[in-house]
């Protein structure tokens, strides 16, 4: 405190500055105002003003989970929100990628629920109630947290600081965080890889975090400065603001990190860790989300479910994958005789399907052969030229007024070319389409199909007629 700092310069001999410490003051509020970025729900001013009349508040939710505390300022946000400030709490305000905690304010005549927690200032803790709550400033009240979400949020930042160690260890020590995100049903850590990790470093990193959860490591706090931190190996995130004195989290000796969120106590509370995905998030960023405790509890429990659903719809107890494996092959043999059929079935519907032709000369003709739209229209057109070694046919499907249409002839035929008549012709329907000199295949506009086949019939005898 300045007045503190005056007399102890007073019994020294040296004289304060005041008019250079409080244009110091101004400037370093002012770069505070400037740097601090977050979502912050008000203007930010609102925030600094609260802070620079009542101070910051005492964060005391480390040790405990209630304390009595007295209502300094309050601002509304919402039709029905405002933000409380109280000096002192036990509620952690969201901040590190740790959600903020939620729980209830008690007074003599009701309880209040406290929604989410915010810190706009690294000093201020902002706590979300509805507007109702009919709280005065200045009065004294008591919060609690819910001691269950914090312990599910807790457990699942722990788990993120051994992933990242983990992570290190499996991967490489070019890992680094890009961003996190803790609450109480899962965590997410982002990182520095270029490539995605295979299943078996997937299988590795889980199998080692499982593994310092099962050697229930103490989980030990201490504050130090930064420079002494780093020295001590600690993981800092690279671009994030620290004060002099940081939290440095050990974790036995498999991990060391600068943090200021809520922790367990050992790494045995977590229970079990589960990687539920890892993805793509940009260029060289990979994410994994995964879950613990509870939630990976459950996520076992639904998948012995679905494992016994599977045992009974299968009729088997014991083999239940060599049974699937069983039905797969039954049904690859299935799908196999099926398109035999179809093949079939389209041989004896073609003999009907190459009956309009057009004789272009002596030796060549064109068919022309509609189709429905279940017909594999390159299949067909495989059929056709073997069948017809001395023809063009343009097969065709009208769907309302849409139409897709293919143009074939045999490959040994080397005057006509399929997709130069069809790219010269197509925009007569406001299609497209290409292909090979023995075939083309276009879509476009049926208004106009009838005359396109015209106009590809001539394009056909032409190319006769020159060779």
């Amino acid at each position: 405190p300045i007045d503190l700092t005056e007399i102890i310069l007073d019994e020294k001999n040296i004289k304060l500055d005041m008019k250079a410490f409080e244009s110091e003051m101004l400037a370093s509020k002012e770069r505070s105002k400037k740097s601090w970025k977050s979502s912050t729900l008000v203007d930010q001013s609102e925030y600094f003003s609260i802070f620079e009349k009542n101070g910051a508040t005492n964060f005391t939710g480390y040790a405990q989970f209630s304390e009595d505390s007295k209502l300094l300022a309050k601002i509304s946000f919402s039709d029905d929100k405002d933000i409380l400030f109280f000096d002192k709490t036990p509620f952690y305000g969201e901040s590190g990628g740790q959600a903020g905690d939620i729980g209830i304010i008690k007074t003599t005549k009701k309880t209040i629920e406290i929604i989410d927690v915010i810190k706009p200032l690294p000093q201020l803790h902002g706590h979300i109630v509805k507007k109702d709550h009919g709280l005065e400033i200045s009065g004294t009240y008591t919060l609690h947290v819910n001691k269950n979400n914090r312990s599910l949020v807790a457990r699942n930042h722990s788990a993120t600081h051994l992933l990242q160690a983990a992570l290190i260890e499996v991967v490489g020590d070019h890992v680094k965080q890009a961003g996190s995100l803790v609450n109480a049903q899962k965590l997410r850590f982002d990182f520095t890889q270029p490539n995605a990790l295979t299943k078996e470093e997937i299988k590795r990193v889980e199998a080692l975090v499982n593994l310092k959860i099962r050697e229930a490591l103490d989980v030990s706090p201490t504050v130090m400065t930064k420079d002494d931190a780093i020295k001590s190996g600690a993981l800092a995130i690279f671009g994030e603001k620290y004060d002099d004195e940081v939290r440095v989290l050990k974790m036995g000796d498999f991990s060391t990190e600068l943090c200021g969120g809520t922790h367990v106590n050992n790494t045995s509370e977590i229970s079990i860790f589960k990687i539920s995905s890892e993805s793509s998030l940009s260029s060289g960023i990979r994410r994994i989300e995964a879950i613990t405790s509870v939630s990976a509890f459950d996520y076992f429990n639904e998948c012995a479910d679905i494992l016994d659903k599977l045992q009974e719809d299968l009729n088997t107890t014991t083999d239940v994958l060599g049974r699937v494996a069983s039905l797969k092959s039954d049904l690859k043999k299935s799908r196999k005789e099926v398109n035999e059929l179809k093949d079939q079935v389209q041989t004896l519907k073609s003999a009907n399907l190459f009956t309009n032709k057009t004789a272009i000369n002596d030796s060549h003709s064109f068919f022309d052969i509609p189709v429905e739209g279940s017909v594999d229209m390159r299949k067909l057109s495989d059929d056709f030229a073997s069948k017809n070694p001395n023809a063009t046919g343009i097969i065709y499907c009208l769907i309302e007024d849409k139409v897709q249409f293919l143009l074939r002839t045999d490959k040994k035929e080397k005057i006509l070319d399929m997709g130069k008549i069809l790219k010269d012709n197509v925009s007569i329907l406001d299609g497209r389409g290409g292909g090979k000199p023995h075939m083309a295949q276009g879509s476009g506009s049926s208004a106009k199909f009838t005359e396109f086949k015209t106009i590809v019939l001539d394009a056909i005898k032409r190319s006769f007629d020159e060779a």
